[in-house]
């Protein structure tokens, strides 16, 4: 069955007036207990659910199959959804005034796909450089560096993460940065003087302050409007403790999503667990039995990747990027390692796994599913959804359609 192209029906219907990033509810009511909703009261069983009926309901952006280097091919063409190609498409988020942004990797852009039909560049350019620059401006003046995590603030500006800078964009294509500069480290501060390594993913925290994940870091960074960029939790050490924001530990947190309960979700990719983090910095493992694992001489190992279940037991392989639904569920994209035979062979399949608000586990959507037949590499690069649950999927392979829209 051909597939149709994102309906600016749906695209219409994501009304952001009194919805939080992503689609979502800035704060969120407590339950009659006291304690936020979606969160299950202690001695709750968790329960995984069957796999649901998925369909892919929608795409976005045409293959592009020219040949070359990264930067200044041809792999960068505006117009209507099915004529427009990327090259790399990473982090997406719905804006305040309903459309689509979607991050451009390797045509250094921020792309805008618009209730009318139609895709256009807000900022940035695939000039070829010898170097990779990063420079604030308008438009085409602008340069982004290897952008990945994008988030709609409900006051307006858009909030992106790219190396060691986060850069906040305005609907009419001013890019500024607030916080970060060329240099990669560690340090708080305001402004150029603090430092990050290797930022991914980013959400608007409940108060209303941007919260990024430092990946190299091993930490979470919470900036004001202002730039002022203090640790919300976890330290450059890596390790995998629960507790208190400085005392908590992460092993590369890479992507973040705030949840319908008003809390933060952080997917601990080297840890291989999902952690809860509180509005004061407090974390706790909310999915995942954790430990090293995907060496291919362990058995054992291989066999533990990607096993659906109440959240105690369920596993991770690599749990990298992650959105939260409407309805209090959690998409994370995980890599399952599949034994061919012999210890020194393995397979790896990119699936996307759903996360109940009890912390129960089911995978929801394989590379190897047949309502992915027309997608010869499911490698997604972003995750987001809708007011209505949709689930967008970019994919970093230009080779094929840039966005995927799934219905459940």
């Amino acid at each position: 069955m051909k597939r149709a192209y994102l309906l600016m029906l749906l695209l219409s219907a994501c009304t952001v007036a009194p919805l939080g990033p992503d689609g979502l509810p800035v704060k969120a009511s407590p339950g009659a207990s006291g304690q936020p909703l979606g969160v299950p009261s202690a001695g709750a069983a968790s329960v995984p659910e069957a796999r649901p009926v998925v369909k892919v309901t929608g795409v976005l952006g045409a293959p592009c199959s020219t040949l070359g280097g990264s930067y200044g091919n041809t792999c960068f063409q505006d117009g209507a959804f099915k004529d427009a190609t990327f090259d790399t498409a990473r982090g997406l988020t719905i804006g305040q005034d309903g459309a689509i942004y979607i991050l451009d990797e390797y045509n250094r852009s921020l792309r805008r796909a618009s209730t009318d039909g139609q895709v256009t560049t807000l900022a940035g350019n695939n000039t070829y450089y010898a170097y990779d620059p990063s420079n604030d401006g308008t438009g085409k003046a602008a340069d982004f560096r290897h952008p990945q995590g994008i988030v709609s603030d409900p006051r307006g500006p858009l909030w992106i993460t790219e190396d060691s800078k986060v850069r906040r964009v305005t609907l009419a294509g001013e890019v500024t940065t607030v916080a970060g500069g060329d240099a990669t480290g560690y340090a708080d501060g305001t402004g150029a003087d603090a430092r990050f390594n290797d930022l991914r993913g980013v959400a608007i925290a409940a108060d209303g302050s941007v919260v990024v994940c430092d990946r190299l870091n091993n930490c979470l960074r919470r900036i004001t409007s202002a730039g002022e960029v203090t640790t919300l939790a976890g330290a450059p050490q890596a390790g995998s403790a629960d507790g208190p924001g400085g005392q908590a530990r992460f092993y590369h947190p890479t992507g973040v999503a705030l949840a319908k309960d008003g809390l933060l979700y952080v997917t601990d990719t080297g840890n291989h667990l999902i952690r809860r983090v509180a509005r004061d910095g407090t974390v706790s493992t909310f999915a995942g039995s954790g430990g090293v694992a995907n060496t291919a001489t362990d058995t054992a190992d291989i066999q533990k990747n990607v096993v659906d279940g109440p959240a105690a037991t369920a596993t991770f392989g690599s749990p990298e990027l992650i959105a939260a639904d409407p309805a209090g569920n959690l998409y994370v994209d995980d890599l399952n390692f599949t034994r061919l035979g012999g210890e020194q062979k393995q397979a790896v399949t990119r699936v996307i796994r759903r996360v109940a608000a009890d912390g129960s586990v089911v995978t929801v959507l394989s590379a190897n599913d047949k309502v992915l037949a027309g997608v010869s590499n499911f490698t997604p690069g972003g995750l987001m959804c809708d007011g209505r649950g949709n689930l967008f999927i970019t994919m970093t392979d230009k080779l094929e359609n840039a966005v995927l829209q799934v219905g459940f």
